[in-house]
């Protein structure tokens, strides 16, 4: 595994955890506090959704150009 890539995944995972924390505590604080357990399952998954998001677009910042292969160049039939 490249040194880039593991960069590219700790960085992208701790910008993921801190999403995470950020959004429970502004969703807790400015929205509503939970009540009961469906209300954490609701702050929860829009804090773990927010993660998920923020993770692929700081993990994609990461991630090279792949090299494509030259087109084949098709020749007409004789």
């Amino acid at each position: 595994m490249s040194s880039r890539r593991i960069i590219g995944n700790i960085v992208s995972g701790i910008m993921a955890l801190l999403t995470a924390a950020a959004t429970l505590y502004l969703s807790i604080h400015y929205l509503a506090k939970p009540h009961g357990w469906i209300d954490w399952m609701v702050q929860l998954s829009g804090a773990a959704t927010t993660a998920i998001i923020i993770f692929f677009l700081t993990w994609g910042h990461f991630q090279k150009t792949p090299i494509v292969p030259a087109s084949q160049q098709s020749t007409p039939a004789d």
